[in-house]
């Protein structure tokens, strides 16, 4: 450290030149590491904007030169021949960027010295520009700003050098390069006006030598104008772009903008500005995730101070010269429209002019305290060097650890679409079209530009809106001819926010696609999914009228379900193992005001749960049900696996409709029904599998059965681990066919005690209505058995064991244990608080209650004495109501009596149960008298069991048990 600030010190006073070398060639390093390492990774795959001016970059690569004449095209050309060397990819852009970026480092310690003539100076300005985290990110972008800083500083050396030497080439270079600038970014603009400033202000200073002054002015201008005058003779001969709406309304000087509030706008303006220098920086996430000010608080110092001091020594030309061209360049930023305040891309022109600030203020308190002696000054020296080693660590900390982190989630989707790209690339073998979605609220279909660029397979893509007004014709005239069709799927979750334009939320492409044919592959990667198709000769993709298969299914009178419409790919059943295709045309009743989901349940004839989808319920265009009005709907489009093994027979498929937040089902108020709150929507056909799937049991076995094996018993899935005297338990096998056996085969379940004993056992065949002589070779069925428990079986833990005998031969062993809670059983009718009698259906009777006591917020504790009439085999739920003393609902309980310990499928005939419910108290609940509600209802159909008194007479469908008491 000493020897660097003794080095530094030699420096302003003694040229050195080896030194000076070697420094700056530290100080271009350091350049190039910032803005070389890990470039195509921070930021993370390609934005838009790029992909966009990597596009001209192709267009010039192909010979359209004149493309030049748009502003910000010069950045394509820088990109061009690396694009040309290294192919379509985020390096091939974004090295010409960073090119540009490590050559300013040097340039700007050039245009410091000579216009200052202090190598410090110098020195700090370019270490300043090379660490500095807003100049590393835009170096680090292939952005059409990019270039200015470069030619900026590159101008502002040879103008220099004509200004310190007098070399007229010099001045004619800076000419050339100013006209250049014309081709970089808007902001190029204010250099030409601050530059045409100092000519002006240089020529007025000395009236009497106008003329001589003039002259020496007009090879600067002359050459700007040979440079510029293919710009200007398309822009300012031909001024559409300037007046057009685009360009006008960037600017708070527009009074569509500023709204006649233009004064306290600019006063807003300026304060954010004044804080890019050391107080907060641009809001951009996407430009400045952390959050960085140009400098940070210290260097910020030296910033002010720097400022302070040119405008102290403005009267002499490099601080006038340096002043008002960082003025007239905060004007682009100060005069730009924007919401989020200062803009790094409008404010390119400032950076490199910025640096010189801290770098003067520093030298002039080296100036200052040095001349005490050297060892002052070495120290001094040091900490600098210490200073800016810490502004590079913290760069480095906050661009390739803090921010790289958190850019990688709010910028996946440059990346998605870059690999996106690269996969498509790789993909083998390739379809003959590649699908790409867009949203169908997008008014034009498009391509993501980052996609586009990088795409260079020999096939073609075509974006579909995914608009189930245009889908089916667009579906139609893309895939013409073709038989073999590829879909790229984004995942909504990585797009929903960025960049929703090419999300297909509702999956409606993947659904028409798989309609009209096979699925053939599907690879899943990391944000995205492609799929491969085998569409039929005949494909249709259109979307039948909802008069064809017309419904009047009403759910909540909230929602309405219009139509139906449902099938297989190229089938007129669905064979087992394939896809079942849905649609549900919806439409709202009235103003909804949440989200509601739909779930589509396929169930066998004894009501087995075979398969389910749940899903949002979202319009046309994407939009979930809080939004919709009276009358707007959409079609609902499904895709449901059948599994594997599923018996061929007629099965159902139900609707239910539920609120996504809290998951409370709606009614059922029109249309058939399979229970309460689940709607039979339509029946259909499962036939014989077209091929052979490998099903995936919970516990998978490979048992051949049958001497010679008939069939292959491939596993089951383990039974509950506990269950109540009474309860259904559904075991589920799977078999799989080797050949017909002699005879039909059969299961027997049987439930072993500790010692081994059967205390119950049943049979069941093998298939059953699908018998094995039915089945093909090699085919898979998934067999269902209801295996109910006797309701008189104790409680304690038991062993499932099961003899499988097919023709002569028999196999036997354990499944697994359950634990049958049980309860201990009384026929004596017990004592109870409230005796009374009430019959509810010919099912049950209450005996009695008890009621304890409790505060508000506190819980009621509620005892139920019943007797069972009959055995049941129907799971009844009692609810338990608290009314005021005008009958209004104040607080409820529904549960299966003692909160599922008894249900009534385990209730024996004549035995009583005494059920204890805990009713929740308001903490708002009033003294007063209050009433006692109970009844009880079958929670398929939500039908309440009519109840009577003593003598037989119905008193309705509840029972007051302590009316009226306090």
């Amino acid at each position: 450290m000493r020897y660097l600030s003794s080095s530094c010190n030699i420096l302003n006073r003694y040229p050195r030149r080896h030194l000076e070398r070697l420094l700056l060639l530290l100080l271009v390093v350091v350049a190039a590491f910032f803005r070389l390492w890990k470039i195509t990774k921070v930021p993370p795959g390609l934005s838009h904007d790029e992909a966009d001016w990597g596009h001209i970059a192709l267009r010039i690569i192909q010979g359209h030169l004149l493309q030049i004449s748009e502003l910000g095209t010069l950045q394509s050309y820088f990109s061009a021949p690396f694009v040309l060397a290294l192919g379509r990819t985020p390096l091939a852009l974004r090295l010409g960027a960073a090119i540009s970026g490590i050559l300013t480092v040097p340039i700007l310690y050039l245009w410091a010295y000579e216009a200052f003539q202090k190598r410090l100076v110098a020195f700090l300005s370019a270490s300043l520009y090379a660490i500095t985290f807003a100049c590393i990110h835009l170096n680090r972008l292939a952005f059409p700003p990019n270039p200015l800083p470069l030619l900026q500083v590159a101008l502002y050396y040879s103008f220099w050098r004509w200004w310190r030497r007098k070399e007229r080439w010099s001045l004619v270079v800076s000419g050339l390069l100013l006209g250049l600038t014309l081709y970089t970014y808007q902001a190029s603009l204010a250099l030409i006006f601050a530059m045409g400033l100092f000519w002006l202000g240089w020529v007025w200073k000395d009236r009497d030598s106008v003329r001589a002054r003039l002259g020496k002015a007009l090879p600067f201008w002359g050459a700007f104008l040979a440079i510029a005058s293919y710009f200007l003779f398309a822009r300012v001969l031909n001024p559409h772009y300037f007046r057009s709406h685009h360009f006008t309304n960037q600017f708070i000087l527009n009074p569509e903008v500023h709204k006649g509030s233009l004064w306290s706008l600019l006063a807003r303006q300026f304060i954010q500005h004044i804080g890019f220098f050391g107080f907060t920086g641009d809001h951009i996430w996407r430009h400045n995730l952390p959050g960085r000010p140009l400098f940070d608080p210290l260097i910020s110092l030296f910033f002010w101070a720097g400022l302070f001091l040119a405008l102290r020594k403005v009267k002499s030309a490099p601080f006038a010269f340096l002043v008002l061209n960082f003025a007239v360049m905060l004007l682009p930023g100060l005069l730009a429209r924007t919401d989020t305040g200062p803009h790094l891309l409008h404010l390119s022109g400032v950076l490199a002019l910025s640096c010189l600030f801290p770098a003067l203020a520093m030298d002039w308190i080296l100036e200052v305290l040095g001349s005490r002696g050297k060892e002052i000054r070495r120290g001094l020296i040091a900490l600098l060097c210490i200073l800016l080693a810490v502004e590079g660590y913290r760069t480095y900390l906050d661009y390739f650890n803090v921010w790289a982190e958190e850019v990688k989630e709010v910028m996946a989707f440059d990346e998605i679409f870059v690999r996106t790209a690269y996969a498509l690339n790789h993909f083998s073998p390739q379809p003959q079209v590649w699908i790409l979605p867009n949203h169908p609220g997008q008014p034009k279909a498009r391509s993501p530009s980052s996609f586009t660029f990088v795409y260079t397979a020999p096939v073609p893509f075509h974006s579909i809106r995914a608009d189930e007004s245009v889908a089916p014709e667009k579906l139609e005239e893309a895939l013409e001819g073709v038989r073999r069709v590829g879909l790229v799927e984004w995942d909504w979750d990585a797009l929903k926010w960025a960049a929703p334009v090419y999300g297909d939320k509702k999956g409606l492409l993947r659904f028409l696609l798989e309609r009209a044919g096979r699925l053939q592959e599907r690879q899943s990667y990391g944000g995205f999914t492609l799929s491969i198709y085998e569409l039929m000769p005949s494909s249709d993709f259109s979307i039948p009228s909802p008069s064809v298969h017309s419904l009047d299914l009403s759910f909540g009178d909230l929602l309405s379900l219009k139509a139906c419409d449902l099938g297989g790919a190229g089938f007129s059943s669905i064979p087992s193992g394939e896809r079942l295709w849905v649609m549900l045309r919806w439409s709202a009743m009235q103003p909804l005001s949440r989200d509601y989901k739909a779930a589509i349940y396929v169930m066998d004839a004894k009501g087995h749960l075979i398969a389910q989808d749940d899903r949002l319920i979202l319009d046309r265009t994407g939009m979930p049900t809080s939004s919709w009005e009276p009358g707007q709907g959409g079609w609902d489009c499904r895709l449901i696996p059948i599994p594997p093994g599923t018996p061929p027979g007629e099965y159902l498929l139900g609707v239910a409709v539920y609120d996504a937040e809290t998951l409370a089902k709606l009614p059922v108020n029109r249309g058939e029904r399979i229970s309460a709150r689940i709607a039979s929507a339509a029946r259909f056909r499962i036939s014989k599998a077209v091929q052979h799937y490998q099903p995936q049991p919970g516990v998978p076995l490979d048992i051949p059965l049958g001497e010679p094996a008939f069939v292959r018993w491939l596993g089951y899935d383990p039974p509950a681990g506990q269950v109540r005297p009474g309860d259904k338990m559904v075991l589920a096998f799977y078999w799989q066919a080797i050949q017909a056996p002699p005879s039909e085969g059969q299961v027997t379940v049987m439930l072993k005690d500790a010692g081994g004993t059967s205390v119950q056992a049943s049979p069941f065949p093998i298939g059953g209505v699908y018998p094995p002589s039915e089945w093909s070779p090699g085919e898979v069925v998934t067999d269902r058995y209801d295996f109910i428990l006797d309701r008189t079986i104790p409680g304690g833990v038991y062993t499932l064991h099961v003899r499988i005998q097919l023709g002569g031969f028999a196999y036997e062993r354990d499944i697994g244990t359950i634990e049958v809670l049980g309860w201990s059983r009384t026929f004596q009718q017990p004592s109870v608080q409230h005796p009374c009698e009430a019959y509810f259906g010919d099912e049950m009777k209450l005996v009695g209650y008890g009621l304890g006591e409790a505060e508000p917020g506190e819980k009621l504790g509620i005892t139920l004495c019943w007797q069972a009439l009959r055995e049941m085999s129907t799971s009844y739920v009692t609810f338990v109501h608290l009314l005021n003393s005008q009958g209004m609902l104040v607080s409820q309980m529904d549960a299966v009596p003692g909160g599922g310990r008894y249900p009534t499928t385990g209730w024996l005939k004549g035995e009583f149960i005494c059920a204890k419910y805990e009713l929740p108290l308001p903490e708002s609940l009033k003294e007063g008298p209050y009433s006692i509600e109970v009844g009880v209802y079958d929670p398929r159909f939500e039908q309440r069991l009519p109840v009577r008194d003593a003598s037989g007479t119905l008193v309705g469908d509840s029972l007051i048990i302590n009316p009226g008491q306090p």
